[in-house]
């Protein structure tokens, strides 16, 4: 009896680990929404266990798409898949008519950074690696990307004038650097003659990043950051014939 409890106790012990390893929140904590990581991470095999699958199915809602994702493929990346889930949701008549979509991954990876607003929009350290490097520092976009960005829809999109801008938390966190740097994207595409409307969307809403989610895939021209949400709305976004306007386009490099 001793020898099965101690055999037990291994396997949730090994669960726990690469529970752990995949979502990088204890057991204890409620599970934050986190859709790019549902699709691109939690699927995988490596995270393919009893736990973790638990954890997701029951902390959200079946109507969620990360739900509906993990519940219809035990593979990760698989786009069409994602893409049929996404073109079934239906989004706010206001949000349906805008071409270009901005995403812009805030919230902890600025707040918590030791660069300053003014820094980001300057280029300072600037990266396009996708990898976990120190801060997320490729996560936030500098000014001279949105310059690229805006030569190339002036040349191949020139009749497209309308552009939302989508933001957000998945954590609840103040959004005081997120904000400043809102603006100053906001700002730039005013001062190019855009009419520009900003969506925050509710922090930790599970339906707000759906929507915000569902509004990216259906955009003609998505305009991503960084993160497994922008990657994974960008690829919706070309399998739907849409485009995806990205820093490798331009060939920016760090500072």
């Amino acid at each position: 009896m001793r020898n099965i409890i101690s055999i037990l106790l291994i396997f949730v012990c090994i669960f726990f680990v690469l529970d752990f390893s995949c979502i990088h929140q204890p057991l204890w904590y409620p599970l934050e929404y986190r859709l790019g990581d549902a699709v691109c991470v939690w699927s995988s095999s490596r995270c393919y266990n009893p736990f973790t699958q638990y954890r997701i199915w029951s902390n959200y809602p079946q109507t969620s798409i990360a739900y509906q994702y993990t519940h219809s493929t035990r593979f990760p990346q698989q786009w069409q898949i994602l893409n049929n889930i996404v073109q079934t949701k239906n989004i706010p008549k206001c949000y349906k008519n805008i071409p270009i979509v901005i995403h812009l991954r805030l919230g902890d990876v600025i707040e918590n950074h030791k660069r300053t607003v003014q820094d980001f929009w300057d280029g300072v350290g600037f990266t396009l690696k996708m990898q976990y490097i120190e801060q997320y520092e490729g996560f936030i976009r500098p000014r001279q990307f949105y310059e690229c960005v805006h030569d190339h829809l002036s040349h191949n999109n020139k009749n497209m004038k309308h552009v939302i801008i989508l933001t957000g938390t998945h954590k609840p966190i103040q959004m005081i650097k997120s904000k400043q740097y809102v603006k100053c994207v906001e700002s730039f595409f005013k001062e190019h003659g855009y009419s520009v409307f900003v969506k925050e969307s509710i922090p930790c809403s599970i339906e707000d990043a759906d929507i915000d989610f569902s509004i990216m895939c259906k955009g003609k021209v998505f305009i991503p950051s960084g993160g497994n949400f922008s990657r994974s709305a960008g690829k919706c976004v070309e399998l739907s014939g849409g485009s995806v306007i990205t820093p490798e386009l331009f060939n920016l490099h760090t500072k």
